[in-house]
């Protein structure tokens, strides 16, 4: 293992996180039995001075962070090694649980270990998005719960202002990250290029993105040719394809049919803002 990865998450707002294996942090009860990494992010956040971090330990190795110790055999020879008075354990236990349980009012922390390099599982979702719809998004959501890392590979990111792919690489790229912002999960977006050699095209994406074990795709040939690398290759499951399509949104589009509910909201707003609705009208020479 490499260490931990914290997620700091306002209290207001910690009962909707949803990340996957993730251990939570929300008191001085959690706070002791965390690992030191986290723990000293968590001192540091609570704005204790490096005396008071120095002494948090010594009263967790000692046990004489709960309970109403007073001036207790344990105590009073704290004291002494730290060359304090007997009050002195006592009045800076307080100071630094008041700091602590400030913060904890404040903020939750989530944690979960790294995983090394070899150990990750990471998964490849690869398709047009022409535009990105809710089908897309249940699939993500799906596929981000059986892997570590997602990769969303935009094909075709060389097309544009066809009637079949009538939005630019970027466009697609912001629609995905507008609609994956309130999520919690690591994945990237890679745009991808059409190659014309079907048997390079696997080396291609390799190429292009980092490792990975397991895509997810519907396609036969891609099926095939990933096959043929030694990848696992899984079905994602299906989401009402009828009307979850680009072909059927991009056809309300151009027939002046609602289309808006097919879509997550941040592609509602891309499409508004780049005047994508018009632009597919033009290209079929309705407007």
């Amino acid at each position: 293992m490499t260490g931990y990865i914290p997620i700091f998450v306002s209290k207001k707002y910690s009962r909707k996180f949803k990340g996957h294996g993730y251990k939570r942090v929300s008191s001085v009860n959690d706070l002791v039995n965390a690992p030191k990494e986290i723990i000293d992010e968590i001192l540091e956040r609570s704005g204790l001075t490096e005396t008071e971090k120095e002494l948090f330990y010594l009263l967790r190795e000692n046990d004489l962070l709960f309970g109403d110790h007073g001036h207790t055999g344990a105590v009073v020879d704290l004291a002494k090694k730290l060359g304090r008075s007997k009050s002195y354990v006592p009045n800076m236990r307080r100071k630094i649980l008041d700091k602590i349980n400030d913060y904890f009012s404040n903020e939750v922390v989530f944690y979960k270990e790294k995983l090394a390099e070899k150990d990750i599982v990471r998964g490849l979702l690869i398709a047009r998005f022409q535009p990105f719809h809710k089908g897309h998004l249940k699939v993500i959501e799906s596929m981000a719960k059986r892997v570590d890392e997602l990769i969303i590979c935009i094909g075709s990111a060389d097309k544009s202002h066809t009637i079949d792919n009538p939005f630019t690489a970027g466009e697609r790229l912001t629609m995905i990250t507008k609609s994956l912002r309130n999520y919690d999960f690591d994945y990237y977006v890679i745009p991808i290029n059409d190659i014309e050699r079907n048997s390079l095209w696997v080396s291609y994406i390799e190429s292009m993105t980092p490792p990975f074990r397991i895509v997810y795709t519907r396609n036969s040939l891609a099926r095939a040719l990933f096959l043929e690398k030694g990848y696992d290759v899984e079905e994602p499951e299906s989401f009402n394809t009828t009307v979850y399509s680009g072909k059927e949104i991009r056809r309300r589009m151009i027939d002046g049919e609602p289309w808006e509910d097919l879509v997550p909201s941040g592609v509602v707003e891309v499409i508004k803002e780049i005047n994508g609705v018009e632009r597919l009208r033009m290209l079929v020479g309705k407007e």
